[in-house]
């Protein structure tokens, strides 16, 4: 079985061109039964922009358009190289050429530029340079800087190309572009208050382990974790107000927002979400590029370090609106916050994650939704569908492309004309 998420819409066909942007205020067909009027017309509409530009200008993909009136276009489905950025009217904006484009955050953008030196690319030496741009096109980034990571809660992670990447090159910025952080060897984005900090890095052979160092700072670029004067071999962000930190390589545990260990060590751990996170204690060999599980044994624990269903898998996820999916000795489950599992049917090809009230399964080739007992949510089959978004969701049943509210019923219909 395929256990994924699904993050772009799956009806991409060309939609007819009566809908054009002279035409493009909402009609519904029927009554709003599942979402917010207000949303459901906003989003009724933002499709509908999408598929009209997409259709009048031929392009394959139109993303989500940002709160500045900025979205991405592109003429290959995938959004790789020769994405651009439009204006809601349809219009390539005239910014500099880049090789690949990435969604307006908090006012500002990544795109990247591909360098390739002695070569091609398909021969030579490859470089990325990553930068940040405004909603008028403009960089004003200096040259030696490039982009980590795009803003986030008012920050973004820039490194300095002009300093060696063995040595502390990488910091905050703010909105105006001025470093906020002294220079770190790697930083990660805040989370719950505290950001991860790497504040030393060395490589002492081809055979041997990297040490890197950790500490967690806050808003101030102040250290606040380890107390002492120690870091962390490796750290992760906080999330349910505990994260998980190691001395080594395969000692994972759990601390708490004064750096109190609040759990044994693990093999692995992940975040903890709605409660419980998913640890691994089974034996480790040595792979040939890294380290990875003999016989991997997952398992859920509570913030008391409880194994409370007594039961280990395979593989396993986190949950998501209480619903975990797990997998041992060939069979799936799907397990609630209560213990209780349930197997999975042996012709569900794939399931997405719970969103909404709604999760998605493939059988025989057909989608259905289902709700939270995993019974059938909506009585019809779809040949493409999305996870529901503010009580809505695009869907496809082979001869039109839809949206729908939860209860199933049409609220906007196009036929399908490669159908």
């Amino acid at each position: 079985m395929q256990i994924r998420l699904l993050y772009y819409s799956q009806c991409h066909q060309k939609w007819q061109r009566n809908i054009m942007k002279n035409e493009l205020q909402p009609t519904l067909l029927v009554s709003p039964s599942t979402a917010e009027y207000s949303n459901l017309l906003s989003d009724l509409y933002e499709i509908k922009l999408r598929k009209a530009l997409a259709d009048e200008y031929g392009f394959a993909y139109v993303g989500e358009f940002s709160p500045e009136g900025i979205a991405i276009a592109n003429f290959d489905n995938f959004g790789g190289k020769g994405g651009f950025y439009i204006d809601r009217n349809g219009q390539t904006l005239p910014f500099k050429t880049y090789d690949m484009v990435h969604p307006f955050q908090e006012g500002y953008a990544v795109a990247e530029i591909h360098k390739f030196k002695n070569g091609d690319e398909h021969r030579g030496t490859y470089q990325l340079d990553r930068r940040l741009i405004n909603s008028a096109g403009e960089d004003r980034l200096p040259t030696n800087w490039t982009v980590e990571s795009g803003f986030k809660n008012g920050l973004a992670i820039v490194r300095d190309n002009s300093i060696d990447w063995h040595d502390a090159g990488t910091f905050f910025i703010n909105h105006e572009g001025k470093p906020v952080t002294r220079p770190y060897f790697g930083l990660r984005h805040f989370s719950e208050g505290l950001a991860v900090a790497e504040v030393s890095y060395s490589y002492p052979g081809p055979t041997d382990e990297n040490y890197q160092d950790y500490i967690y700072i806050n808003s101030m670029d102040k250290k606040v974790l380890p107390t002492d004067r120690s870091s962390y071999w490796h750290a992760a962000g906080f999330s349910e107000e505990l994260a998980v930190v190691g001395d080594h390589r395969h000692s994972n545990y759990f601390i708490d927002r004064s750096g109190t260990k609040m759990t044994s060590s693990f093999t692995d751990a992940w975040d903890f979400q709605e409660s419980f996170a998913c640890v691994n204690s089974g034996t480790w060999s040595r792979d040939y590029y890294d380290l990875c599980p003999d016989q991997p044994e997952w398992y859920f624990i509570n913030r008391e370090a409880e194994n409370p269903f007594n039961a280990w898998y395979d593989h396993l996820t986190s949950f998501s609106e209480g619903i975990a999916f797990a997998a041992k000795d060939r069979a799936t489950y799907l397990l609630d916050i209560s213990g209780n599992r349930m197997a999975v049917s042996k012709d569900i090809d794939q399931m997405v994650p719970f969103s909404e009230g709604l999760m998605i399964i493939k059988r025989k080739e057909k989608y259905h939704y289902l709700d939270h007992n995993f019974s059938l949510a909506i009585d019809r089959a779809f040949e493409s569908a999305d996870s529901f978004h503010h009580g809505l969701a695009e869907v496809c049943d082979g001869s039109s492309e839809m949206i729908i509210d939860k209860s199933g019923l049409e609220i906007f219909h196009q036929p399908n004309l490669q159908k």
